[in-house]
């Protein structure tokens, strides 16, 4: 390494551990709001400009790396300097804008855009870039619902540098006080061997069986986006390992990058951690983080359930066998040598299903991680790796911060023109006052904006302008913003541009990333069918009577089946098209927020289960599925 980038990487170091400590300090301190969402823009500006050079794979910054910075820098805190003032002439109703404030103003925006554009991609910046030239300028020009009065910049400048309404809004606050502190627990978890070891402990449990390599997949996956914020980050630390033992255990390259694809999606679903958005959403709806987190388990864990039975019927279909004991790792050897950290994480899923602050939860679960990481040599963390985790924890959380500064102007431009409040009346007019033609506008609302921008970025965009419209139609909050969470993480996996499943096909020579995006849409339906459901039947967010919440749910286990049976063409033989029409038709009626319906569907389902496990039914099995099992 060159003089200059050891230099630069100490200082990438030293800026990260500055961060971290003081983020970890909010875990114990109360801090303004202003203050803390400030100094966290600070951070994450000279983080974004010495760690995500402009050119990419550049070694050392450019003399325009090093002017943005400076910029950033200064701009940040003439912020961090006057907002005590400005915040109080804005109480006054007198924002006394002087010319200093404008110029700093569009030097954020630029800023903000700039720092954008390298750590999530240019999509989310045009996205803000467009929502700030609507506010400023074409306003009175557009026509229907887009039409406004403009705004000027004396207007705008004051609330958007200076109050929590703009760049300073509930995403970015969201990031400075939970996201930062959940991302360095997951820095710290990785950096003492916690993600090998969930590799390693789901390998011993699962390879053995048919198709083991793809469960271990699955399951390593939903422990990986235990402490992970982004599905593609999930593909590439798991999917190295886990892919090309799928294909040397029999599966098609692309079925294999589709199935670790979906799996590493999945982990932003499952909690605690949830990705950046549950932590948005319990903000908007000021809930416990712990209340989301009970809501959203059961959808969570059906949607893996799911995937590991298409993963068995896949294997069962091609014949594919699981690996020999002796090559696979010892559970118990996983559990002597790592076990232990499983201690810190359980005392942050108890603390935060018990509704405790989420702030002091994860301080004190990283203290006992840093702390028991000493019990066993292999965990021990040394000063570089100490080191390492925040630097890797602060990084990582920049392209979440950036995103969530520019949803932040998108948020302003919104609220202040009141396309929120039009949108959401015209989605009631288009849809004719019917809830489930608004649902479905809402879906390809979420998954549109999804192509290409960050699943908390659409989250936001989306919980502001078609969430209120669900909510207006008699449904509830929660399910509501569960509704849009959701389709928000699986616009990533949701062709033309799904990016995750394009990430998995990356590890893989020769699988199309066409193809792989495709079969990892089918694979992950569930997903596009339990919003729907739970719309209307809420006993599937736990938010029901638990005489209502058994029943559904027990059959609602049996209709997973035969979603998998339908997807895979695979019941206890290869079946044809009309068997996997049948197999969707029951598991239709089996999910239906209807109980009687889901009885008969049930009763339908098992008939069909005993007759071509005799070879009855023959109408809707193949022929080599006649002989074979």
């Amino acid at each position: 390494m060159k003089k200059d980038n050891r230099i630069l990487n100490w200082v990438t170091i030293a800026v990260c551990l500055a961060a971290g400590i003081f983020h970890l300090s909010v875990g114990v301190k109360a801090m303004s709001t202003m203050t803390l969402r400030t100094w966290h823009w600070m951070f994450m500006v000279v983080l974004v400009f010495i760690a995500f050079p402009a050119k990419k794979g550049g070694e050392v910054l450019r003399w325009y790396d090093w002017i943005l910075l400076i910029i950033g820098v200064l701009t940040a805190a003439y912020i961090i300097w006057q907002w005590p003032s400005r915040g109080q002439l804005l109480a006054a109703n007198d924002p006394n804008l002087k010319l200093m404030d404008k110029i700093v103003g569009v030097l954020t925006i630029l800023i903000v855009l700039e720092a954008t554009r390298r750590t999530t991609g240019i999509a989310m910046a045009i996205t803000a870039t467009v929502a700030l030239v609507y506010l400023f300028w074409l306003g009175p020009y557009m026509p229907g619902i887009l039409l406004h009065k403009g705004y000027s910049f004396d207007r705008v400048m004051p609330y958007m540098m200076f109050t929590t309404e703009g760049l300073f809004g509930i995403s970015l606050g969201t990031c400075a006080s939970f996201i930062v502190l959940f991302v360095l627990f997951g820095a710290f978890l990785q950096a003492t061997g916690g993600g090998q070891f969930f590799i390693d402990a789901a390998y011993s449990l699962t390879g053995k069986f048919r198709g083991g390599p793809a469960k271990t997949a699955v399951v390593s996956s939903a422990l990986m986006g235990c402490i992970s914020g982004s599905p593609i980050a999930n593909v590439v630390t798991t999917g190295t390992f886990t892919i090309p033992l799928m294909k040397n255990a029999g599966y098609e390259p692309e079925t294999a990058c589709s199935i670790e694809a979906v799996a590493s999606t999945g982990g932003m679903l499952m909690p605690p951690m949830m990705g950046a958005a549950a932590f948005i959403m319990a903000e908007y709806l000021n809930m416990q983080y712990g209340q989301i987190c009970v809501a959203a388990i059961v959808p969570a864990l059906m949607y893996y359930a799911v995937l590991f039975i298409i993963v068995d019927k896949e294997a069962a279909k091609k014949g594919i066998l699981g690996l020999p004991k002796e090559s696979l790792p010892k559970l118990k050897d996983a559990l002597l040598s790592r076990g232990h950290l499983l201690v810190p994480l359980l005392v942050l899923i108890i603390c935060l299903f018990n509704n405790f602050s989420p702030q002091k939860t994860v301080f004190w679960s990283t203290i006992i991680l840093v702390a028991i990481s000493f019990l066993r040599k292999q965990t021990r963390l040394t000063p570089m790796a100490f080191l390492d985790a925040f630097r890797k924890g602060l990084t990582g959380v920049v392209s979440v911060a950036t995103a969530c500064a520019a949803a932040g102007l998108v948020v302003m431009a919104i609220s202040m023109t009141g396309l929120g409040v039009r949108f959401t009346s015209s989605i009631v007019t288009i849809s004719g006052g019917n809830p489930f033609i608004a649902l479905i506008f809402t879906m390809l609302a979420s998954l549109i904006l999804g192509m290409g921008l960050p699943a908390a970025a659409v989250y936001i965009v989306v919980a502001c302008v078609a969430a209120p419209a669900l909510i207006n139609m008699g449904f509830s909050p929660l399910a509501s913003h569960m509704f849009v969470f959701y389709f928000g993480i699986i616009s990533t996996i949701t062709p033309p541009v799904a990016l995750t499943a394009y990430a998995a096909a990356g590890l893989s020579s020769g699988a199309s990333a066409i193809r792989v995006g495709f079969k990892a849409f089918l694979y992950a339906i569930i997903a596009f069918i339990l919003p729907y459901i739970w719309m209307y039947e809420p006993s599937f967010l736990l938010d029901a009577s638990v005489a209502q919440i058994i029943p559904n749910l027990v059959i609602a286990a049996v209709s997973l089946f035969f979603i998998a049976s339908g997807t895979v063409g695979y019941l206890f033989n290869k079946i044809t098209p009309v068997g996997r029409v049948f197999c969707y038709i029951l598991a239709a009626l089996m999910l239906v927020p209807f109980l009687t319906v889901n009885y008969i569907g049930l009763g339908l389902g098992v008939v069909m289960m005993v007759l071509n496990r005799l070879h009855i039914i023959k109408f809707i099995e193949t022929k080599e599925g006649e002989n074979g099992k």
